[in-house]
């Protein structure tokens, strides 16, 4: 019999373990962080309980043998590497999402510790969002030369044991081979890179002064806040990665995206900081939702105008966010603004030479910029947040505060 290596299992930290025989390993999986009374069901609704996510995540390791996952794991360290070497797999389920719940997976090999993230969806919508998001992360990998997401590794689903009494409607059980009984249903899963000392970070009130601030979620050195000029570096990195990753012909984008959702994270750095974004769900052209429909060729006036569109709509969501991530809809203060101009400058810098513009394309676009008064910010602005969700509770809070927006834009971009 082929020598497994040992699984272990914990909520989200080592003194958290979990054990099938624990009260956990049958409770209910939350929905997400923000609704942690209501519970996970199927399509047949069955429940999900922390034990067939566990048990999802080992079938999905020790597939054939960890042939995948011995694969990956050579591939990491540039060495043949069998599953037998593999001495022990820590899984730790770190927080509940609106679609998925990630883990980090720790990996031992003698001395050796891989980090790996595995995200696992057990709905229907969840697996389609999770697979478009590994087909999406593999084109922009092959795509672009960057390294601001994380490197993604496999894509897979398996099927949940049977557990419990079978409700009025659920589908047949079926018997696999080995006399085990599955539920039909399916949890899908996708491995990637585990972004290691990296974390969530939001905009929190200070109780000192009852100002906002961006708190980072450190869980082993303690949360801690951002200075004034770590947070416009913050604002300007995550600018600059959008902007690296916009297609300026034809129109493609990552979106959506929201700090609220945690979809950046930080780490920090002798001499400053440094972000990535951990996901990138949809990567498709802004032609269909943008608010001017006639972006349809590629020459400097449509490229130039799709450009302004996206500018402004990334400064407008940029200094939004959640308090404390779960909390009310919050507006980041001035500073975001500057972030995101000269982010989006950097990034337009970086783009590669192409033969529709003679010189940079930041230049081209700085002066566009200078040929707009506030009034003509003000109302590119209003057109652009007609096309947002009229149900979002973010629409208030952006109205309130968009010819302040505009004013603090145009003097950012007069005074660069």
């Amino acid at each position: 019999m082929p020598v497994k290596p040992i699984f272990k299992f914990f909520i989200d930290h080592i003194n958290n373990p979990v054990n099938p025989q624990d009260k956990i390993w049958k409770t209910c999986l939350p929905v997400n962080r923000n609704r942690p009374v209501k519970q996970i069901k199927t399509e047949n609704n069955r429940d999900i309980t922390y034990g067939d996510y566990f048990k999802a995540v080992g079938r999905f390791l020790e597939h054939d043998y960890f042939a995948a996952l011995s694969s990956i794991i050579s591939r990491r360290l540039n060495m043949d590497i069998g599953h037998k070497k593999i001495n022990e797999i820590s899984v730790y389920l770190v927080k509940h999402g609106a679609f998925y719940h990630p883990a980090r997976v720790e990996i031992y090999i003698k001395n050796i510790k891989l980090q790996f993230v595995l995200n696992v969806a057990f709905s229907t919508f969840g697996r389609t969002i999770l697979l478009k998001e590994y087909n999406v992360l593999q084109k922009l990998d092959n795509n672009f030369p960057f390294s601001f997401l994380p490197a993604i590794y496999k894509y897979g689903e398996v099927s949940l044991p049977r557990t419990g009494q079978k409700r009025t409607g659920q589908k047949k059980t079926v018997q696999k081979k080995t006399g085990q009984k599955e539920s039909g249903q399916k949890a899908g899963l996708l491995l990637g890179e585990w972004l290691d000392g990296f974390n969530e970070f939001h905009l929190t009130t200070n109780p000192d002064n009852q100002k906002k601030k961006i708190i980072v979620w450190d869980s082993v050195n303690g949360n801690y806040y951002l200075s004034t000029g770590e947070t416009l570096e913050l604002y300007t990195q995550a600018a600059m990665i959008l902007t690296c990753y916009y297609n300026i012909e034809t129109f493609e984008q990552i979106f959506p995206w929201h700090n609220a959702a945690g979809d950046f994270v930080v780490k920090k750095k002798d001499n400053g900081i440094d972000l990535k974004l951990i996901t990138a769900r949809q990567y498709e052209s802004m032609v269909c939702s943008s608010a001017d429909s006639n972006l349809q060729e590629t020459d400097t006036n449509s490229i130039l105008e799709g450009l302004l569109i996206f500018f402004l709509n990334l400064s407008i969501r940029m200094r939004l966010d959640r308090i404390d991530g779960v909390g009310d809809t919050a507006w980041a203060d001035d500073v975001a603004v500057a972030g995101t101009f000269s982010g989006f400058m950097n990034g337009l810098a970086m783009k590669p030479e192409n033969n529709i513009f003679p010189d940079s394309l930041d230049k081209y676009f700085k002066n566009l910029l200078l040929s707009c008064n506030q009034q003509d910010l003000l109302d590119l602005m209003i057109n652009i947040v007609t096309t947002y969700d009229t149900r979002s509770s973010e629409i208030s809070i952006i109205k309130q505060n968009l010819t302040r927006h505009a004013e603090v834009m145009h003097q950012v971009i007069n005074n660069a």
